[in-house]
Parts: structure tokens; C-alpha cells; sequence
């Protein structure tokens, strides 16, 4: 009787079309990968619009550090749902219990970040180096592993959720997210370099939400509720940044700098890709691919299949428990009637479905015309062999000014690109249909690329291109099937952002990081073809009065002409810095002995003795200078530095205003 009962109430559910577990409010937790920013956006959203609420859920949103594991709190019942990277296809391998519920980015933001002022060039570079790791960094790994740069050849250090260790120079290089640690690391002026697994051609999901066996079988209801509550957040985050920014400063995150979530903002936006792709769309396919990458480095076993890692189908499932029940069942005939009617009820319910399912169908076929006529992005296909295309959407007239028409009729590849793109190309194309010959490449494996292409204007845009090997059915032949964006405003953004790191935002002069990077390559070529360098320190006598008589924009205007006289007594293979308020330093590439060195600082000097007309002020100021040699005062840029710190010293102590070449005789100052 028993069962009896569960039957009517599992048809019961199925008739009124509402989630079982949804029709109470339900206590749940969410277990975060790292610390509140706009990465988990959609689920704050989905809190603050009242989603999760609607489904019937209270949800508690943990926050995530480098010492808590999202799948070990799932596992463990510890937390009901996690964010986590696609390292779960190697958590179900070791027979952990997790199931993905959808993917948030589909492109990983996992990389690697490495200082560009300490000697590394590359990523073989990082052999025997420190390294600091987040957990389920095994994206990464497997990235280095393809590079030929094996585990046990990597000094590998925890993760101390900062950048502090990378700038101290403790670690060589650390994991990062491209939408994270780029903002902080360009913010502190220091540069770095970036090594993404997409140029082993590693392209995994990223930020996936998972769940445990023991909640999808015990729950699926609930499951499903909170699948669709959050990526219904997820969509109403990305359609709102502005608003969802400043929910996160209000609520989770008053610390952050509005500039680095609208930053991470616009990056996630690109890696979700929400105007292409519905918010937690996965394939088998791909998950497959993501496992046979695994399984070719030898981390996970080959014959290892992916449906075990991803969410069964709920309503089959609510079917098999309906069976269930029925073989479980001593019903009478009143029992059996009653089922008849739910049936009938059902079966009703199911063909009104189905007609729903049709109309909905017609309209994606009416939404997909609209996205490929309409949107910005550019949907194409090349024929792999002669670089032809075989479609092209006609948005490609809002991104290169072309018409699809004139595309098509211009002939092949060569027509849209420069010849540094086409080679780009090529290259991708040749090594692809190698693999695909040899079996070792699928559809499933998506190539991302970044390229410039010409304007009907006659100027070039940058693209970024996501594309994929596909065999048309029409004639067998391979083709590159993909989308493009137009992702200029980006770039732009980013030589804004990567200019500011490296140079002084009054003058413009080069800042410490652009002049320490100069330094590096200028000795090595004194280095290789035994020749001197000179440094000059400059500090401005009577500057601090100017400021306190006639105010700082008087001032400022002042830096900026001494920073314009400065650079027009040197040579373009020189460089001017300014290091401090009224400090700068001079490097000059190549000297023939002391002499000359002294003879520009003098020249230097004369210059800036010169009245500054400022307004409607006339301004007089002098400098004390320093100059040291390369390699007689010292071989680092510190080592000469501090001596040309002394010079200088030396010569406003014997009463400023002029210059003075290093001794070793000196004193400290």
C-alpha cells in the first residue's frame, strides 16, 4: 500500500508539471572554487532576482579559498553543489562520485602567469623553476605534460591565492585565470608573460557546476530546479553587468575595484560566449575529448566514458521510478482505475508537450535565421584544400564591411587576410589534417585563434576566430567550420591597459618596469659585442618651492617639460625614465668611454637650466646629476643604479646644480 501510495504521488507530479522537491522551500549549498568576483556572477543574481526562491530553495553560496576542495565538500555531503574545472572527468575516473550539471565557460581561463623581467622566454623555461598550483590544476599539468615538461621535472608549491610570491620573485610562475590575475599583474606595473593551454590545443570547459550521485538519485527535482535557477542567473547576469557589479560590491565583495569586475566581467562574457551558446550547454562529445586528452597523456584510462560523469535524463528517471513503484504494487481494481486515469492524463499531458516541443522548434529554426542574418559574429565555412569559402553569414558585412556575396565571389582565404594571418592559418590547417588523416583528431576538438583581417575601408580589424574540422556531407570533403568576432575594442583596451603598465601616466616617459626591461636587453647586447653603457640619475634642484608656490598643475606641467628636454637631448636608442616625483634616469645604449657619457648629462643639465615658460610664469630650476658605467661601476641595473644614486648625491652635497661621475671612493649616503 505503501508504494501505492509513492506511485500516485510520483503521477501526481508528473500531471501538474511542478518539481516534487520544489514545492517546499529546500535547504541547499553551493560551494565556490575561489573568492566572490563577477566568476560567479550568475549565481548571486539568481539569489538577488529571486530565482532560487521561485524554485522553492534557500541557497547558502560558500565562499572557495586554495585549501578547500569543491569536490571534496560535494562528495563528502559536506555541500550539496560545486563549481569546478574539468579535472571532474579525472575526479569520476578515481571513482568519485560526481555529476556535471552544465558548463558555465566554455572555454577554460586556466593559464599559466610568468614574470617577463626574470629569465624566462618560454615555457621549457619553467623546468626546475617554482611553480605555485591552485587545486584541480590538472588542466594545466597535462598542458605542460603535452609540452614535453613532465610532472616530476616541475618544482611545485601550493597556492596562496595571491600574486605577492610571483612579484617577490619566491615563484617563477603560477596558476592564474586570464579573467583574474592579468588586471592585478598589469596594475602593479610589473610585466609578465602568459602561457595558455589552447596552444597545445587544449580546449576545456571551464567553471562547471556538479553535483554527487547520492543528490541526483535521491533528489532529481530539486537538481533540476536548481540547474535551470542558476543558469537563468547566469543570463541575467551577463545581460545586466552593471547591475550584477554592483550587487558583488554591495554583497559579497565591497573590497574590489569596480574597474577589475567590469575587466573580469567582460572576459567572462567572451569565455561564456551567451549570445551563441544557452548558458550551460555541454556535449558528450566534447567531455569525451576532454577525456581522451587525459587519456593520452596517460593520466586516466582510455576505455573511461564520459556518461558516467554527466547528469542522466531526469524525466527518464522519473519514469523508471514510476516502474518501480508499479512492480512494487498489490493494487484492486479501484487502484488500477485510477491509474488509467492518470495514465490517460499523463499521455494527454505528454501529446500537449509534444506539440509545445514542435512550436518551440520552430521558433529556434526562426531564432537561428535571425542570429546568422542579424548578429555581429560571422558564421563560415572554408573548404580545408583550396581555402575557399563554402558559407558565410551575411553579418560579415558589419564586420568587414563586405557583403557575403562579395566574400564568396573574391575567392579564397588570401583575399581576407594579410599574409602573417593566412600563414597563421595554414599552419593550423596543415598540422590539423595530418591528425585527422591519422585518427588522432575529431570534429570535437576546437581550434582559437586571434588574427587580423581586412576592412572594406581599407584598414584591418582584429578577429578572434573559434573554429572546428567537419567532413561535408555533401561531397566528403574536410572543411574549417567556425565563428568569428570582431574583438578590436579589446585589443585596443589591452594596449591601453599593457601601455599604462609601462609607462609614467603624467610624462608618458617609460616607468621602472618598461626601464628595467630596457635594461635587460641593452646589456645583453653590451654584453655581446663588448660595449660601454652609461646611467644617469636626475633629481631637479628648486622643484618642491615650485610646487609650494604656484600649486601642483603648475607642477605637473613643469615634470612634463622637463621630461620633453630630457628626451630631446638623448638618441632614440636611449631611454628616459621617471622614477620618483622629481627623479628620472637616463640610459645610454652605447657610450665610447666616460668622456662622453658626462658630456650628454652636461648637455642634459644645460637644458633644463633653461627658463620653463609654464603659463603665464617663467620658471628656473637646475639639476644634480649622476653617472655610473657599464660594467666598470657595476653588471646589474640595481648595481649601477646605487652608484649613480651616490654620484649624484655627491654632487648636491657639493652644492647642486651640477654633474659628477662615480668613483669607487664615494661614501654611502
Amino acid at each position: 500500500m505503501r508504494a501505492a501510495l509513492i506511485l500516485a504521488s510520483l503521477l501526481l507530479g508528473l500531471l501538474a508539471g511542478l518539481p516534487l522537491a520544489a514545492q517546499a522551500s529546500t535547504a541547499v549549498s553551493l560551494q565556490l572554487k575561489w573568492r566572490h568576483a563577477f566568476q560567479f556572477a550568475g549565481y548571486y543574481a539568481a539569489v538577488q532576482q529571486g530565482y532560487y526562491r521561485e524554485a522553492g530553495l534557500e541557497v547558502d553560496i560558500r565562499l572557495g579559498s586554495p585549501d578547500v576542495n569543491p569536490v571534496t565538500e560535494v562528495t563528502s555531503g559536506r555541500a550539496t553543489f560545486g563549481v569546478g574545472t574539468s579535472s571532474l572527468v579525472l575526479s569520476r575516473a578515481a571513482n568519485q562520485p560526481v555529476r556535471v550539471l552544465g558548463v558555465v565557460l566554455q572555454h577554460s581561463p586556466q593559464i599559466l602567469v610568468a614574470r617577463a623581467d626574470l629569465p624566462i622566454q618560454s615555457i621549457h623555461d619553467l623546468v626546475g623553476q617554482p611553480i605555485m598550483l591552485e587545486p584541480q590544476s590538472e588542466e594545466l599539468l597535462a598542458y605542460l605534460q603535452q609540452e614535453n615538461i613532465p610532472r616530476n621535472k616541475l618544482q611545485l608549491q601550493a597556492h596562496s591565492g595571491s600574486i605577492n610570491e610571483l612579484l617577490s620573485g619566491k615563484v617563477m610562475a603560477m596558476s592564474a585565470y586570464s579573467s583574474y590575475e592579468p588586471f592585478l599583474l598589469t596594475q602593479s606595473g610589473v610585466p609578465f608573460y602568459q602561457y595558455t593551454p589552447r596552444q597545445a590545443g587544449i580546449d576545456f570547459y571551464g567553471d562547471n557546476l556538479f553535483t554527487s550521485d547520492q543528490v541526483v538519485h535521491s533528489q532529481p527535482d530539486m537538481v533540476q530546479a536548481f540547474r535551470q535557477a542558476s543558469f537563468r542567473g547566469w543570463e541575467y547576469a551577463l545581460a545586466h553587468p552593471d547591475a550584477t557589479i554592483d550587487l558583488i560590491l554591495k554583497e559579497y565583495a565591497p573590497d574590489l575595484p569596480r574597474a577589475f569586475l567590469e575587466f573580469e566581467a567582460a572576459h567572462i562574457t567572451r569565455l561564456v560566449q551567451p549570445d551563441l551558446i544557452e548558458v550551460g550547454y555541454m556535449t558528450p562529445g566534447r567531455w569525451q575529448h576532454i577525456a581522451d586528452t587525459y587519456a593520452s597523456l596517460g593520466v586516466i584510462d582510455p576505455d573511461f566514458d564520459v556518461q558516467q560523469l554527466l547528469l542522466p535524463d531526469l524525466h527518464d528517471q522519473q519514469l523508471q521510478r514510476v516502474r518501480q513503484a508499479l512492480n512494487d504494487t498489490l493494487a484492486g481494481s479501484v487502484l488500477i482505475s485510477l491509474l488509467s486515469l492518470v495514465v490517460i492524463a499523463y499521455i494527454y499531458r505528454t501529446n500537449r508537450q509534444l506539440r509545445r516541443a514542435q512550436t518551440q522548434l520552430q521558433r529556434s529554426e526562426h531564432r537561428y535565421r535571425i542570429l546568422t542574418e542579424e548578429m555581429r559574429d560571422v558564421i563560415w565555412a572554408i573548404d580545408v584544400q583550396t581555402l575557399r569559402y563554402s558559407y558565410i553569414s551575411p553579418s560579415v558585412q558589419r564586420l568587414r564591411g563586405y557583403t557575403a556575396h562579395e566574400v564568396m565571389q573574391a575567392g579564397d582565404l588570401r583575399h581576407s587576410m594579410p599574409p602573417v594571418s593566412v600563414q597563421a592559418v595554414q599552419s593550423i590547417l596543415q598540422n590539423a589534417q595530418a591528425q585527422w588523416d591519422a585518427g588522432s583528431l575529431n570534429s570535437d576538438h576546437y581550434f582559437t585563434l586571434e588574427l587580423e583581417q581586412h576592412h572594406k575601408q581599407g584598414h584591418l580589424i582584429w578577429t578572434e576566430i573559434v573554429g572546428h574540422l567537419v567532413l561535408n556531407p555533401d561531397n566528403q570533403r574536410l572543411e574549417l567550420q567556425g565563428i568569428t568576432r570582431d574583438i578590436s575594442a579589446h585589443k585596443r583596451q589591452q594596449a591601453h591597459i599593457e601601455y599604462m603598465a609601462q609607462h609614467d601616466v603624467l610624462t608618458g616617459l617609460a616607468n621602472r618596469a618598461l626601464f628595467a626591461e630596457h635594461f635587460q636587453q641593452a646589456r645583453a647586447l653590451a654584453r655581446r659585442n663588448q660595449y660601454l653603457m652609461a646611467l644617469i640619475y636626475i633629481d631637479l634642484d628648486k622643484f618642491k618651492p615650485v610646487n609650494d608656490t604656484y600649486g601642483h598643475d603648475i607642477g605637473d606641467q613643469l615634470l612634463c617639460a622637463v621630461g620633453q628636454r630630457i628626451s630631446a637631448c638623448i638618441r632614440s636608442s636611449d631611454i628616459v625614465a621617471r622614477i620618483g616625483g622629481d627623479e628620472f634616469v637616463v640610459l645610454l645604449n652605447q657610450v665610447r668611454d666616460a668622456a662622453c657619457a658626462v658630456l650628454v648629462a652636461e648637455k642634459i643639465h644645460a637644458a633644463l637650466r633653461t627658463p620653463f615658460e609654464i603659463a603665464e610664469y617663467s620658471l628656473e630650476i637646475s639639476s644634480s646629476q649622476g653617472v655610473a658605467l657599464y660594467p666598470e661601476h657595476g653588471n646589474t641595473e640595481a648595481e649601477l643604479a646605487k652608484c649613480a644614486d651616490l654620484a649624484m648625491y655627491q654632487a648636491k652635497n657639493a652644492g647642486r646644480n651640477q654633474v659628477c661621475l662615480y668613483t669607487p671612493n664615494l661614501s654611502s649616503k
